[in-house]
């Protein structure tokens, strides 16, 4: 008989077995739980490691309870619905999470696995369950959970701040950066309501800067005293208020607002341009919050962005105000340059006022010539209805300004009425701050300017420094227009002897039209004279001095008394011709002028000579024109001895026309097109009968337009008498 191979022969070694008794013990104490349930579903056998997790009695179980009544009841639920469906379609479910509910009311989190068996001895159909204890693997996952959750809201803030930093970085204006800081600002901390509040420069006042959704919050934080949450705030810290009801003494102000908005927590981060505290940015809640240290990073770090932002913004502004006051300067400059009379630079003045810097009252003061009084101008100048005149010695505004030379300004309508009662600027309807400037030139004070504007408030260095500009500028133009309006009275004088009315002359009638070539200068550089001498003679002289204004109406003046003298000695216009050139050069401002001279009988016989002048007009009594060509020579002062007339001969009913250059030269033609317009309304002029037919030809001509040079016209038409009256 062959002996049995040893263990490790090559052959399979027999399987050990385990005794029926230590299997149970096994299954009872094993390090899992096992149920089996009968077929009507309630437990016929649990181990002992399943009753002492549950710390229910045995007999509490078996026979009592189905596992299905031990499950939570989201468990239960779950098993009905889902776990007892797959049983029935494949015999077995794996690793189905659960809680269980223990004798004392906790949830044990497990792991089941349910099969359904058929007992060989018997034949009934049981299900068995396994249990597993998943308490780590439950704190491990909701560790994982609460890790993921966070990893989440750090990136979902990571993303906030790259949005916040997108939009601010957008922001042009304080307004666009404060509406992002409070549109994004409560997205950071989630549930928070945020609310942006700036300082008011040199107060300890904040404003609320945008109203949110809580329109309940107070407009205004006042801090009279300061106190613990100011200075934290201007240590740049953060103020956290996790109970407003527990924080009472500590922070008073904060809290009390907190609470009367209805907040019960809040966090309030610092705003600062450098060590100044500029605002604060505040989160409040409506119930308890626990603020972690991740959401104050993230407040801190917004912040952070939002003082770089408003930093940014408020250069931008100052800049954006620094190219505003500079173009508003350059319209005013502009705008005085174009006014030339003093009542236009007032009325501009005013105006720049209004459009320029924001005013909504303005008044301008100037001395009088006895230095006694201050007139004021509101508008239409100084000969308007609405002129003022109040004493120097008064107690207003403009007359302290003026007084002592400096810039003054009151906050409001009460405060310049408690220092100056009599200040007609108090007539204003609109009434805010008040700034007066005084209008200085070398001489002393001219004068001062007074703004008022819809606002209260003391105003700002930048805008003090404008307003001074202005009236430097309106200064300069002040002085420039009372000179203006000196020469402009001056030269009405010159007027009446220059260009008075022409006497009634024997035997001819004589119409003449004169038109400045500015809007603001009655004379120029244009003169007529016409001269009838005892002997019968009548002498026409027409002339144009180069330029304008008072020095080419005094060179008209001595031209003209000089031409008068030479035609009493010369007998033809050549001759007095040649004695002008002679004169003209001596005289200052007679060389290059142009002459027209007409000598004439009482025939109506004579010459005619033109020195660079236009050729007169000769129209016939039966309407035919005709120009007139000969005695042409160069202007005054550059013929030498060369000088010509050509004769003439004028019946009765002809009419002679001479003019200036001034009547036929303009932009928009030529000027031998507008000679033959000129004819052509001689023509059709019947000057049988006066009827200021001279002026008529010079406003038809111009034909509606200003002109742009001085021009005078002349018509002579002989009326068939003779010197004595006599046909």
């Amino acid at each position: 008989m062959t002996e049995p191979a040893a263990p490790g022969g090559g052959q399979a070694a027999t399987e050990p077995s385990i005794p029926v008794d230590d299997l149970a013990r096994l299954v009872d104490s094993s390090p899992m739980g096992y149920v089996t349930s009968g077929p009507d579903g309630r437990i016929d056998h649990v181990n002992t490691t399943f009753v002492r997790w549950l710390g229910f009695e045995r007999s509490e179980l078996v026979g009592k309870r189905s596992f299905q009544q031990l499950l939570a009841p989201g468990g239960r639920i779950y098993y009905d619905t889902h776990l007892r469906p797959m049983l029935d379609l494949q015999d077995e479910v794996r690793e189905i999470a659960v809680e269980l509910v223990r004798a004392d009311g906790e949830r044990l989190p497990v792991l089941i696995n349910v099969a359904r068996r058929v007992r060989p001895s018997t034949g009934d159909t049981v299900v068995e369950t396994v249990v597993f204890d998943a308490t780590e693997r439950r704190r491990y996952e909701q560790e994982l959970l609460l890790e993921r959750r966070l990893a989440e809201l750090s990136q979902a803030r990571l993303q906030f701040l790259y949005d916040v930093v997108a939009g601010l970085a957008s922001a042009t204006t304080v307004e666009e950066v404060v509406d992002v800081i409070r549109t994004k600002g409560a997205t950071s901390v989630t549930g928070a309501a945020c609310s942006v509040w700036l300082f008011e420069p040199g107060e300890r006042a904040a404003v609320l800067a945008t109203v949110g959704e809580h329109a309940e919050e107070p407009l205004r934080l006042e801090f009279p005293e300061g106190g613990a949450a100011l200075d934290r705030l201007h240590a740049g810290e953060l103020v956290v208020i996790a109970d407003c009801e527990q924080t009472g003494d500590e922070y008073p102000l904060l809290s009390g607002w907190l609470t009367a908005v209805g907040r019960r927590s809040a966090v309030i981060a610092p705003l600062l341009d450098g060590h100044e505290l500029t605002g604060v940015i505040s989160y409040g809640f409506d119930e308890l919050h626990d603020f972690d240290e991740q959401e104050l990073r993230v407040v801190r770090s917004f912040a952070a962005q939002a003082e770089l932002a408003l930093s940014r913004t408020e250069a931008l502004d100052a800049e954006r105000k620094s190219r505003a006051r500079l173009s508003n300067l350059q319209r005013f400059t502009a705008r005085l340059a174009g006014a030339v009379t003093l009542d236009d630079v007032i009325d501009s003045i005013v105006e720049s006022a209004t459009t320029l810097l924001g005013a909504v009252g303005v008044r301008v003061a100037l001395l009088d010539d006895t230095k006694t009084k201050v007139i004021f101008a509101r508008g239409g100048g100084l000969g308007g209805e609405e002129t003022e005149a109040v004493g120097i010695e008064e107690s207003t505004i403009a007359g302290e300004v003026i007084r002592t030379g400096k810039v003054i300004a009151r906050e409001s309508r009460s405060a310049l009425t408690a220092s100056f009662p009599a200040s007609p600027v108090l007539d204003e309807p609109n009434f805010g701050r008040v700034i007066a400037a005084p209008l200085l030139d070398d001489g002393g004070p001219l004068g001062a300017w007074v703004l008022v504007f819809a606002d209260e408030g003391s105003p700002d260095d930048d805008d003090t420094k404008l307003v001074q500009l202005f009236v430097d500028q309106a200064a300069q133009a002040i002085r420039r227009g009372r000179l203006f309006d000196l020469e402009h009275r001056v030269a009405m004088t010159l007027q009446q002897s220059l260009l008075a009315d022409v006497p009634d002359v024997a035997g001819w009638h004589v119409e003449t039209a004169y038109a400045p070539g500015s809007d603001h200068l009655v004379v120029g550089g244009d003169l007529f004279d016409v001269t009838q001498f005892d002997d019968g003679r009548l002498v026409v002289v027409v002339a144009d001095i180069v330029g304008h204004g008072l020095g080419a109406a005094a060179a008209m003046g001595q031209l003209r008394s000089a031409a008068k003298a030479l035609a009493l000695v010369l007998s033809t216009p050549a001759a007095l011709l040649r004695g002008l050139d002679e004169f003209a050069s001596s005289t200052p401002g007679v060389m290059y002028s142009s002459v027209c001279c007409v000598m004439l009988d009482a025939s109506g016989a004579g010459r005619y000579g033109c020195a660079g002048h236009p050729h007169p007009i000769l129209r016939r009594a039966d309407g035919t024109t005709e120009v007139l060509e000969g005695g042409r020579s160069p202007l005054l002062g550059v013929a030498g001895d060369v000088r010509a007339d050509a004769q003439i001969a004028i019946e009765p009913g002809d009419t002679l026309a001479v003019f200036t250059d001034g009547l036929v030269e303009r932009r928009d033609g030529p000027v031998d097109d507008q000679i033959d317009r000129l004819r052509t309304l001689v023509a059709y002029t019947d000057f049988a009968q006066p009827n200021g037919h001279a002026g008529r030809l010079l406003t038809s001509m111009l034909d509606g337009a200003e002109p742009a040079d001085d021009i005078v016209v002349v018509c002579v038409t002989r009326t068939g008498d003779d010197a004595s009256g006599t046909a």
